[in-house]
């Protein structure tokens, strides 16, 4: 439950992050090369915020984005809910996405595109979808007119698309994984139709492989690519050794043939964790270091976060979920940053950096 729970957080604070981008035009890393990929066909992506105390002005993220640049970030993760998309009834609106894309484009950025069917769980479908099934043919026609709205957007640095994020988190529960497999494959099948080409996954979590794995694979027989969340904790926010990427990379790799994309990856410092500044520079280097060694297999990677949050968006966060007196869950939540709310780098700032290059 609490896992389930520590995953809802990370979905909606990267979410957090990507709508903070939209309002502020925040800018990511340029591409190294002129097709935005490392000489390893390696892909490096981040989850960029700035620092935020005191209150950051524009300036603040683009200082953000050229550290990122520096340190080799080449691509960048950009969410959105379907009912964020249609906040009303077949009233689709998709400025803001735009906005967003056309920023990121514009810096010559791979991008991956989140369509957030599921939150992890919760459904984010529009009002009047909400107690429908998911494979009901109403649902599949509604989110092709939202594709047909949002793939125009779409340049050819945009190549991956996540139809669902974390959906395992709803889905076992649930136990509505026959149904949501109708609607993804049908959304995948229609834009490949519409946009040849393009990479189509599902996200699901690392700690749902390990107690759905059937299902997941089930649910990923049509994907071109095989999507996962990593954030290596215990249910109770204690993190597990930094060292655990050296085996858990691998175990991915035995789970499916397709390409495994890490869409999240982190590690909180905060003691209250049972981790530190050390243990969190410790993981990085470990994941780093699994990453290139799975090559070819593993082709992206996007590290959550560059930043910490702030005490107060912590706070809120830990209120809005239930969670206000939890010191462990929001020392995590304060904590996923390789770099201070204020702006210092951290130890694992260097381990990434040194993973990067």
């Amino acid at each position: 439950m609490f896992a389930l729970t520590r995953h809802r957080i990370i979905a909606f604070v990267l979410l957090l992050t990507a709508i903070t981008s939209y309002r502020l035009a925040n800018g990511q890393a340029r591409a190294h090369s002129e097709t935005g990929e490392p000489a390893s066909g390696q892909t490096l992506s981040m989850a960029l915020n700035p620092r935020s105390i005191p209150p950051p002005q524009l300036k603040d993220y683009d200082k953000a984005v050229k550290l990122a640049i520096k340190a080799g970030v080449t691509a960048t993760i950009v969410t959105d809910t379907w009912s964020s998309l249609e906040p009303v009834p077949n009233q689709i609106d998709v400025s803001g996405l735009k906005q967003v894309i056309d920023y990121y484009t514009s810096k010559g950025l791979q991008l991956y595109i989140g369509l957030q069917v599921i939150n992890t769980v919760k459904r984010e479908v529009p009002s009047d979808l909400e107690n429908l099934a998911f494979d009901s043919p109403v649902m599949a026609s509604r989110f092709h007119k939202l594709l047909d709205q949002v793939l125009p957007l779409l340049g050819a640095n945009a190549k991956y698309i996540s139809i669902g994020n974390e959906v395992d988190g709803y889905l076992a529960p649930t136990n509505q994984w026959a149904a949501y497999q109708i609607f993804y494959e049908d959304g995948l099948g229609y834009i490949h139709q519409k946009r040849p080409g393009t990479l189509v996954g599902v996200t699901t979590t690392f700690g749902g492989g390990q107690t759905n794995l059937a299902q997941i694979q089930a649910l990923n027989t049509k994907s071109d690519i095989f999507i996962l969340t990593y954030y290596p904790l215990h249910g109770d926010f204690q993190v597990n050794s930094p060292t655990s990427p050296a085996t858990d990379f691998p175990q991915m790799l035995t789970w499916t043939a397709k390409p495994v994309f890490l869409q999240e990856v982190g590690f909180p410092s905060d003691p209250a964790t049972g981790s530190s500044r050390a243990k969190e520079s410790q993981f990085v280097t470990s994941a780093f270091s699994a990453w290139h060694a799975a090559g070819s297999q593993m082709p992206f990677f996007s590290y959550f976060l560059e930043h910490d949050f702030d005490p107060t968006t912590c706070k809120t966060l830990a209120q809005y979920y239930g969670l206000p007196n939890d010191h462990a869950f929001i020392g995590y939540l304060c904590s996923l940053g390789v770099r201070t709310d204020t702006g210092t780098a951290k130890s694992a700032w260097k381990a990434f950096v040194a993973g990067a290059k």
